[in-house]
């Protein structure tokens, strides 16, 4: 049985939760506090999967509570429930927990998340678990910068492609703020739909790298740049045009796994081994609101076997992306010709040459590859 613990200081919205909650009891411990010092008692006392807060309440506020639990507890997924209608004040928090859910916030929503919020993390190791509550936000690269960065869409859609962080950072705050409308995997719409003035203000208050502790800067550019590469290579073997910005996406957040394993404890990220990455990755992007076709292939990231047998699909134009493209750069063969005839083969591996040689001359100071 999963545990839920709310904190909020309107005693309606506390019995609105139960009662709209009761039919979940066979499978959620929901317990509800009106207050942040009780909310860490009730942490210390028992086990919880889940914590969802208001942000505004008095004595200790949601933020201060946020800040503790990912100190204390950081196996506890961070959820936020409030009614600020600040846009800056709604994506400020973003980097602070998982989900952000408006007041009011419509029943089956809340229950639905929480279904899937059960599943994500019933798939995961302790030793995963226990890193979740700390991956709320991710470093950016140090190439990373809005010095001289115009306001016009095709600006600012370069921009966030550039990034994972980036990219991943807009995404979510599209979706949280436009909860009416479907969840948006095109850099484009989510620019489109934020404006180009709440886009930039957001980028611009990206945390710098230098507020990550303990990270090696180096090591961060470095799965950047594959997640660039696996995006362009990605989005260039998609037959179908449907999945090109799906698989964009996918394949820029390719790395995820190691980005998030190592933002949250570089020490172990070395022996933390590529199964238990990928199931970080995934629930992150799972609790995030991410849909299951990129979570999935970032949780089979190191699956050849069902990429291939997948062809043509969004996991087989990203790993088959990520493997012909070090097959083309390292000058070794490929594993995948078990897989595929040479027929098949030959112009995948033509169409990532060519986004190689284009990513190259885009900047010889600073190349992709």
């Amino acid at each position: 049985m999963k545990r839920v613990l709310f904190v909020d200081d309107e005693p309606r919205v506390l019995q609105g939760i139960e009662n709209l909650l009761f039919d979940l009891y066979e499978d959620w411990d929901v317990t509800t506090v009106d207050n942040g010092l009780d909310a860490l008692l009730r942490l210390r006392e028992h086990r919880y999967d889940v914590m969802v807060t208001d942000m505004r309440m008095p004595g200790m506020d949601g933020p201060t509570l946020l800040e503790q639990v990912r100190a204390q507890f950081p196996d506890v997924a961070l959820f936020v429930l409030s009614g600020d209608a600040d846009q800056t004040a709604i994506v400020s928090t973003l980097g602070s927990i998982h989900r952000f859910l408006a007041k009011p916030c419509n029943g089956p929503h809340l229950i639905d998340t929480l279904k899937k919020t059960s599943g994500f993390l019933d798939q995961i190791s302790s030793n995963v678990k226990r890193r979740v509550g700390r991956a709320t936000r991710l470093p950016s690269a140090s190439t990373f910068t809005m010095a001289g960065c115009g306001t016009t869409r095709a600006e600012l859609v370069t921009k966030v492609e550039s990034d994972a962080t980036a990219a991943l950072l807009i995404l979510r705050a599209a979706d949280t703020l436009l909860k009416g409308e479907a969840g948006t995997l095109e850099i484009g719409v989510a620019v489109d739909r934020l404006g180009v003035d709440l886009t930039h203000s957001i980028l611009s208050s990206m945390e710098p790298p230098s507020a990550f502790d303990g990270i090696d800067q180096e090591i961060v550019d470095d799965m950047h740049l594959h997640g660039r590469l696996v995006a362009e290579c990605a989005r260039a073997l998609s037959g179908d045009a449907a999945w090109k910005e799906t698989a964009y996406i996918t394949g820029l957040v390719y790395d995820i796994a190691h980005l998030v394993s190592y933002s949250v404890d570089p020490e172990s990220f070395v022996t933390m081994d590529e199964n238990a990455r990928g199931e970080l990755g995934a629930t992150v992007l799972g609790l995030w609101g991410f849909r299951q076709e990129v979570i999935e292939v970032v949780k089979e990231h190191h699956d050849l076997e069902k990429a291939c047998t997948s062809y043509p699909s969004v996991m087989s134009s990203v790993i088959l992306a990520e493997c012909i493209a070090f097959s083309v750069l390292e000058d070794k063969p490929c594993p995948v010709t078990k897989y595929f005839s040479n027929e098949v083969l030959t112009p995948l591996r033509e169409t990532v040459q060519a986004v190689i040689k284009r990513l190259q001359n885009e900047t010889a100071e600073n190349p992709v590859c």
